[in-house]
């Protein structure tokens, strides 16, 4: 049996289909249309709320930290999300600013700013979705970071940041895959590369010994006064050059002599450089803040043991730790920059 379809049947249906796949192509560009609108207000949003932390936080460094949170405020407004001006003032916007001054010396001024905006949907609406809230969260710090020590408080052993303390692969990482509170290990060794990430140095003095070292760490230790020129020098990282000794490893008793004056020290500063070659004249790159809690020693070589104080930045120093010594944060320039959101 042949079975025969109405023409004007078929032209119906064809007619439902092409309207439900235009129905369907609508809702799709409603959707693509509204979710870049989104996309481009989020962004103007956090571009606005990355500026005000940042003009709050320079409040501090003016030494005017109780106008953070106007500064804050101000700059926000000067910006726009959609249209307005990011301010509480404007409609179905709001902006709140929390400055946190450090409680110590060397801590980092915190100022966030939350800001949120309502925007109105052009074609979303159709489907039950008129509006969408946007939230964003900006957090920027003021510190001191150390790029310039006064003469006296580099301690006289230079790390390679990039070379692994011990076995490659092994437990133990090179100082640049740590962050803070991490284990760190700094390991002394005459030879033996790679095992090894540390080394002597008697800074601009161009001939040391182990009485050199005694006398260095004596210095260091505030145990005799230091002699900028004979000891240990003012360090500006990328600018000062200093020696590094390949030699001396066991005979400065430094596990039985000095071992509880440094590790009572609240953190140790020492010197960043990047050669493999311990046995010449180098830049300093930086320093990294090392709570050391032991030093012993290991087959043919020394051995620290501590924690990292501070995140390592490269070719800086990085934040200070809050006990930072006067004389070392007077030394120490201002920074401020955006810092990752906390959970809170």
């Amino acid at each position: 049996m042949t079975a025969f379809v109405n023409r004007k049947q078929t032209g119906s249906l064809g007619g439902l289909a092409f309207s439900a796949a235009l129905i369907a192509i609508l809702g799709l560009g409603a959707v693509a249309l509204d979710m870049s609108h989104v996309s481009a207000v989020r962004s103007e949003l956090q571009n606005a709320s990355d500026a005000a932390a940042l003009a709050g936080a320079q409040a501090f460094v003016q030494g005017e930290g109780e106008n953070a949170e106007a500064n804050a405020l101000d700059v926000a407004e000067n910006n726009s999300a959609d249209g307005r001006p990011v301010s509480n003032e404007s409609p179905e916007t709001e902006v709140t600013v929390q400055a946190t001054p450090a409680l110590v010396p060397g801590e980092a001024n915190i100022v966030r700013v939350d800001s949120s905006v309502t925007i109105h949907h052009m074609l979303a609406s159709i489907f039950g979705r008129p509006t969408d809230t946007i939230s964003v969260r900006s957090r920027a710090g003021a510190y001191h970071s150390v790029t310039r020590l006064p003469a006296g408080h580099a301690f006289p052993v230079a790390v390679n940041p990039r070379a692994w303390p011990d076995v490659v692969g092994g437990p133990a990482k090179p100082v640049n895959m740590l962050h803070k509170d991490d284990p760190v290990t700094l390991i002394v060794r005459p030879s033996g590369n790679p095992s090894r990430n540390a080394v002597w140095t008697p800074f601009h003095i161009s001939s040391a010994n182990t009485n050199t070292y005694e006398m260095l760490l004596q210095m260091y230790l505030e145990q005799i006064p230091n002699d900028p020129l004979n000891g240990i020098p003012e360090i500006e990282p990328g600018v000062t050059d200093i020696n590094l000794d390949n030699g001396v490893n066991r005979g400065t008793h430094i596990d039985s002599t000095y071992l509880a004056p440094i590790t009572q020290k609240p953190f140790v500063l020492f010197p960043l450089v990047t050669t493999d070659n311990y046995n010449q004249q180098t830049k300093v790159m930086g320093f990294i803040t090392v709570k050391v809690n032991n030093i012993s020693y290991v087959p043919d070589g020394l051995k620290f043991t501590g924690t990292m104080s501070r995140n390592i930045v490269h070719g800086w120093g990085g934040e200070l730790p809050a006990d930072a010594e006067p004389a070392v944060i007077e030394n120490s320039p201002w920074v401020v920059k955006l810092l990752a959101n906390d959970e809170s």
